[in-house]
C-alpha cells in the first residue's frame, strides 16, 4: 500500500484536472520559484501530479477516486508560469519546485517525504509507469 498516488500531467489533465484556468487573472508579482505548502494542510491520501510545465487545470484541490478524496500536490519545474503557481495557491494546492527543465525525481521524493510524510509513492499513470517500478520509497 502506498501513501500517495502519482500521475503524469497528461493523465491528471484527462481525469482529475480537466479545467482550463485563465492565468491572466492571477497576480504573480510577489512569487518566485519556491515550494509552497499551506500551514496545517493534512490529508489521509494524496494525489501527486508531476506537471513540469504547470498545465493541469484543477477545478478543486482533490481527486475523488475509489471513494477517497486525495488532496492534490503539484510537482513543477521552473518552466511552470508563475501565474500558474498563483492559481495553485488560490486553489490551496501545494506545490514543490524540483528542477529547471526536467523534474529532479530524487529531490521530489525527498520533498514529498519532508512536507507530506509520503514514504511510498505508487506510480499510477504517465510515461514512468510503463518502464519503471510500480512504487518507490522516498
Amino acid at each position: 500500500m502506498s501513501d500517495a498516488n502519482a500521475n503524469g500531467a497528461t493523465t491528471v489533465a484527462m481525469y482529475a484536472a480537466t479545467g482550463h484556468p485563465d492565468l491572466s487573472q492571477y497576480d504573480s508579482s510577489d512569487l518566485d520559484y519556491q515550494d509552497w505548502v499551506p500551514d496545517g494542510l493534512k490529508s489521509d491520501t494524496w494525489d501527486v501530479s508531476f506537471d513540469r510545465h504547470g498545465r493541469c487545470g484543477w477545478t478543486r484541490n482533490y481527486f475523488d477516486y475509489g471513494g477517497h478524496k486525495s488532496h492534490a500536490i503539484e510537482v513543477v519545474t521552473r518552466q511552470a508560469p508563475l501565474a500558474y503557481l498563483a492559481f495553485l495557491q488560490s486553489m490551496k494546492i501545494p506545490y514543490i519546485v524540483c528542477g529547471d527543465q526536467d523534474i529532479d525525481l530524487e529531490q521530489a521524493l525527498v520533498k514529498l517525504k519532508r512536507y507530506f510524510g509520503i514514504a511510498t509513492l505508487a506510480v499510477c499513470g504517465g510515461a514512468g509507469s510503463s518502464t519503471g517500478p510500480s512504487s518507490r520509497r522516498g
